[in-house]
C-alpha cells in the first residue's frame, strides 16, 4: 500500500476488502516489486532484531518500526521524494546497510519521541497508526541531508 499507518491499522483485514486486495495484488504491479518489498521487510526485520538486543525499541514492539523503516527506505534508496514503482525496481537491497538502517532508526526514534512530547495522551501504537505521523516522517526523512534525497 505504500502507507505504513494503513498497513499497521488494518493489517490482514485490509486484504479482505476486494478494492484493497486488487490494489495490492494487481496484474499492473511487476512481480519483482513484490519480491523487493518482501526483501526489504526481511532485511528491516533482521536489523530490528539485532538492534533491539542492545537498545529497547520505544513501545517494545518491532511491528510499529518495521513498516515505517521500510517506508523510509523507499526515499533513501531511490533518493527521490516521490518514488514510482519503476524507481523502486532499481533499488538494491544490499544498500540497506546496518549504518543506513541505524541512521533511519535514530531519525524514526526522534520523530516518535517528538510526537509523543507534543501530546502525552497518545501512545506509540496510536502514533504509528496515524497518517499525520507518516507525513511527518516522510518530511523528516527527505529533510535529512545525509540521505541525499533529490529535490
Amino acid at each position: 500500500m505504500g502507507e505504513p499507518h494503513t498497513a499497521l491499522k488494518y493489517s490482514e483485514t485490509l486484504l479482505l476488502d476486494d478494492s484493497h486486495y486488487y490494489k495490492v495484488f494487481s496484474t499492473d504491479n511487476d512481480l519483482d516489486l513484490y519480491r523487493l518489498v518482501l526483501d526489504v521487510h526481511v532485511r528491516v526485520g533482521e536489523f530490528l532484531a539485532s538492534y533491539a538486543e542492545d537498545r529497547p525499541l520505544l513501545g517494545d514492539t518491532a511491528e510499529n518500526w518495521r513498516y515505517h523503516l521500510a517506508y523510509m527506505s523507499s526515499f533513501t534508496l531511490t533518493r527521490l521524494r516521490r518514488p514510482t514503482q519503476r524507481d523502486l525496481l532499481n533499488v538494491r537491497t544490499e544498500h540497506l546497510t546496518d549504518a543506513l538502517l541505524g541512521a533511519m532508526t535514530n531519525l524514526l526514534d526522534r520523530e516518535y519521541r517528538a510526537t509523543l512530547r507534543g501530546n502525552r495522551a497518545q501512545g506509540i501504537d496510536k502514533v504509528a497508526r496515524s497518517q499525520d505521523f507518516t507525513v511527518r516522517l516522510r518530511q523528516a526523512t527527505i529533510a535529512m541531508r545525509r540521505f541525499k534525497i533529490d529535490r
